[in-house]
């Protein structure tokens, strides 16, 4: 069921701001070393990992007036790599849909889901399998090595991940499986509401319950500190019975439920 707009541009500027912190806090010799670059745009945000083979870490996101996606496409034209627009039509205006199709951009499926989590109260289901424990900065570089891990990106992408683990706006999370670390879970504070970002687990042990354990975990973790909205993102296929994602189905058995969906555009390499 969709929420109200209000919910909608809420998420978006709090993932935007997620991202930011993200970059701003990633090892200085990694970002020099792979020319990453961010600006903060309005209540968005536009980022550039060009060694990044994900949109996730190389997209214009939560920008949604022509003034501002035109001020994020110039910055992308100074950088290289490939690069994306996210954005919710039903937030968008005529004059910026036609915008989107003078530059030529390519459509990209599917969409992606941005949803949402109110409550008081989660039930973190503790398990005698595994446990679910806090990731302090000493295990900055395991954390990074999960996640870089189990999404499939080269193993120096996981670096990104390492300067926010220990840090007052981030709860970072590692999931054990026999005292191994095999999961992780990081999750973004900021003004009484919650992002829950980057959430995996290594190949090897997926379908064990660690990752709604995660979700979980997080979510507990927020309301200890009176967070009561949380929002995150994953992919919605077009039909979810037939292409399933996991993901997707753990957040909604936990009671995660729509706002929105973004649409994806591809931005066509820049000439000289």
């Amino acid at each position: 069921m969709a929420e109200s707009h209000g919910d909608s541009l809420l998420g978006e500027a709090l993932e935007a701001s997620a991202y930011i912190d993200l970059f701003r806090n990633a090892p200085a010799e990694f970002a020099q070393s792979t020319s990453l670059a961010f600006r903060a745009i309005a209540r968005g945000c536009a980022i550039s990992l060009p060694p990044a083979p994900t949109l996730v870490l190389n997209r214009i996101q939560g920008l949604h007036g022509l003034d501002e996606l035109r001020e994020a496409y110039g910055w992308l034209e100074r950088g290289t790599g490939t690069h994306f627009l996210q954005i919710n039509p039903e937030l968008a205006s005529a004059e910026v849909l036609e915008w989107l199709d003078s530059k030529r951009l390519i459509k990209e499926n599917p969409n992606w889901s941005k949803l949402m989590w109110r409550g008081d109260a989660v039930d973190e289901h503790p398990s005698e399998d595994f446990r679910i424990r806090a990731a302090t900065a000493q295990d900055a570089d395991v954390f990074g090595s999960i996640t870089s891990q189990g999404f499939g990106l080269p193993p120096a992408i996981g670096r990104i991940w390492q300067g926010v683990v220990g840090t007052d706006s981030w709860i970072c999370l590692i999931g054990c499986w026999k005292d191994q670390p095999v999961a992780a879970g990081a999750m973004f504070v900021n003004d009484g509401c919650a992002w829950l970002g980057v959430g995996t687990t290594l190949q090897e042990h997926r379908n064990k319950g660690l990752q709604k354990a995660l979700i979980r975990a997080r979510l507990g973790a927020g309301l200890r500190r009176s967070i009561k909205t949380f929002y995150t993102e994953t992919v919605r296929f077009a039909n979810n019975m037939d292409v399933p994602n996991v993901s997707l189905q753990n957040l909604e058995k936990v009671g995660f439920r729509q706002v929105h969906e973004r649409s994806n555009y591809r931005i066509p390499p820049f000439s000289g």
